[in-house]
């Protein structure tokens, strides 16, 4: 039976949250808690993979939390901007990033709405979090500010030393990816409506050790290319949900000074698609790290990754589904049989610890293409903030990170917190 939660599961809570927001000041449990950030930059190229150059953007970002009893508890947040991520070409959007209401008191405390998930603890490459999407065009400094919730029925529940997530997770979204702008080809925005998502996630926590287990049940948040007609205009190519099966774990030990983790996934697709599509292949994903405390929140972590494809590409003999499949092998990683690498990040405070510096490289291969991160945030005071920047991805055309060349950007932006 198909879970219907999306406009449905949004209306219902919206209702709610409305009810609830006409009650009496005095009979609030606690009162509202409101917190937000507004900020304005300037980008020196977007992530679209053009050309585009000295992109001014505006963003706003507001969050309410409400406990309008002991027992429940409500939060909304959502967010406006104005930039160049949409694949139509309008520059101003709005959302939601997170909506939902939680039970605190009942077993296994409910949640039911929009809400945002994250699996894994590694740095930065999290193979087992692949539920909430991602929108990768966004020109936004801080990576969370990329990722939405998703629409669904969440339960926590305590399982003796650690907890239990269960998610029926419903209206389906893709990541964002950056996709080629070219002449002839037209890219269609696809919005699929699909079988509900399951996951579940065990996590044991203890004093020096935690580790956890997952399953998830789905559809691939990385679109799979597919050719949806051929004309005289040109080729038109829409986005196919590609069904997946994901078991994974992660773990993190710490002793001392020194954290060290572990994260795998083993990621298969169930059943074969039909149409013209590029093909996937199923894969198992590791990333290990060490991460080392140098004084007062100085870090150093090394991670080092690897990802086998497992099985063979089919021949198509059709050279438009050959470029297809590689601009799939492109967008998702999946040009080689094996990819590995390693990864480095050192972050550390600044003046009397007024600002914080960070500095991420991944390094892979057998491609030889890498990218270099780098952010300073200065707080001139309590709630105003400046950042500085830049992306530099490097590497052959034909290569993961090589491929986003286009991409590399520098930025500076003013932002201000309550």
């Amino acid at each position: 039976m198909r879970l219907e939660l999306g406009l449905a599961g949004g209306s219902s809570c919206l209702g709610l949250i409305a009810a609830l927001l006409v009650l009496p000041v005095a009979a609030l449990a606690s009162p509202l808690r409101w917190s937000g950030e507004a900020s304005a930059s300037i980008w020196s190229s977007d992530r679209k993979l053009n050309d585009d150059e000295a992109i001014a953007v505006s963003r706003a970002e507001s969050a309410v939390d409400w406990r309008p009893s002991e027992s429940v508890s409500l939060r909304a947040e959502g967010w406006a901007m104005s930039a160049p991520e949409r694949l139509d070409g309008k520059r101003t959007s709005a959302g939601l990033k997170e909506m939902f209401a939680e039970a605190r008191t009942l077993p296994c405390t409910p949640a039911l709405g929009k809400k945002l998930i994250s699996w894994g603890k590694t740095d930065a490459l999290n193979p087992t979090d692949q539920l909430s999407p991602t929108n990768f065009r966004r020109l936004v400094a801080k990576d969370t500010s990329q990722r939405e919730g998703v629409w669904g029925l969440h339960l926590n529940c305590a399982a003796g030393a650690g907890r239990v997530q269960a998610h029926l997770l419903d209206r389906f979204r893709f990541n964002d990816v950056p996709l080629a702008e070219r002449a002839g080809i037209e890219f269609q925005n696809d919005k699929p409506r699909l079988r509900a998502t399951k996951a579940l996630r065990y996590e044991a926590m203890g004093s020096s050790a935690d580790w956890s287990v997952s399953f998830i049940d789905g559809h691939d948040l990385n679109p799979t290319l597919a050719v949806r007609s051929v004309s005289a205009q040109g080729v038109l190519v829409g986005r196919d949900a590609t069904p997946m099966q994901m078991v994974g774990g992660d773990l993190a030990i710490t002793h001392g000074k020194m954290v060290y983790r572990a994260e795998a996934a083993w990621v298969r697709y169930p059943g074969q698609m039909i149409g013209a599509h590029a093909q996937r292949r199923p894969y198992a994903y590791v990333v290990v790290q060490a991460e080392h405390g140098l004084g007062d929140r100085e870090t150093v972590s090394v991670q080092a990754f690897g990802k086998q494809l497992r099985g063979e590409l089919h021949a198509s003999g059709n050279p438009l589904l050959e470029q297809l499949q590689f601009a799939q092998g492109l967008l998702g990683n999946e040009l080689d049989h094996r990819s590995y690498g390693l990864t480095l990040r050192y972050a550390r405070p600044l003046w009397d610890s007024r600002a914080d510096m960070d500095v991420f490289v991944v390094y892979a291969r057998p491609r030889n293409d890498w990218m270099l991160r780098s952010r300073v945030t200065y707080a001139l005071s309590d709630s105003l903030r400046i950042s500085a920047g830049f992306d530099a991805f490097r590497g052959p055309a034909a290569s993961y990170l090589g491929n986003l060349r286009a991409n590399s950007l520098a930025f500076a932006e003013l932002s201000a917190t309550w």
